[in-house]
């Protein structure tokens, strides 16, 4: 790579036959085109790109939830990269079919509340359902004003759902429907959680199951 020192032409940046211009806050830099490999990727290679393209498809779509309830601990990655590793480390298994998520292992939220407690969920008909929960108030890391939320799954899509107040912690139940615009009928994956936006707190997640639309 060479620093291109005079320029009357401005600040150049793309490719230009075998060359590739770059522009950085230090200046602009010219350097040759790499070339294509020609080398096959390995087995544990192709698995690694699999697992990680399964990993980066699920994320794309959680990014505007997990901003509010993946509350990153004292390590400087960033949620989306603290995610990414739970999902790659937790989260995946080899099927007949090739790989596929562990949903009851997927944390879609993280921090020091106390996880809801599920003590029953109920499906009422026409995609509604009802959840009982135990608010455990007199536990620690529990507020009143902790907000119930949702997050819906649809692999078929794939999409996602968010609904971040459904209830308070204090209402021990609360009542969801899917989204109308969803076809009835698909399986759907639920987690739901706490968050407290005043304090910045979250809970992890729990996972409710699989569902219908």
């Amino acid at each position: 790579m060479a620093r291109i020192t005079e320029n009357t032409l401005g600040r150049l940046s793309g490719k230009v036959g075998g060359l590739v211009f770059k522009q950085s806050e230090f200046g602009d830099y010219v350097s040759a085109m790499p070339s294509a490999t020609q080398h096959k990727p390995s087995l544990a290679q192709r698995r690694q790109r699999n697992r990680m393209r399964l990993c980066m498809d699920f994320i794309k779509g959680v990014g505007h939830i997990i901003q509010h309830v993946y509350l990153p601990t004292a390590s400087t990655r960033t949620r989306h990269n603290q995610l990414k590793s739970h999902l790659l480390k937790n989260a995946m298994q080899s099927t007949g079919k090739g790989l596929s998520l562990i949903y009851s292992q997927v944390m879609l939220s993280r921090g020091d509340l106390r996880p809801l407690m599920l003590k029953q969920l109920e499906n009422l008909g026409a995609g509604e359902y009802g959840l009982k929960f135990d608010p455990q108030l007199n536990q620690a890391m529990t507020h009143a004003d902790d907000q119930v939320f949702l997050v819906l799954y649809r692999p078929a899509q794939p999409q996602f759902h968010w609904s971040p107040l459904l209830g308070y912690r204090t209402a021990a139940s609360i009542r969801f429907c899917t989204p109308k615009v969803w076809p009835s009928g698909e399986p759907l994956h639920a987690w739901v959680g706490f968050f407290n936006p005043t304090l910045s707190e979250a809970s992890i997640s729990t996972y409710l199951g699989e569902i219908v639309s």
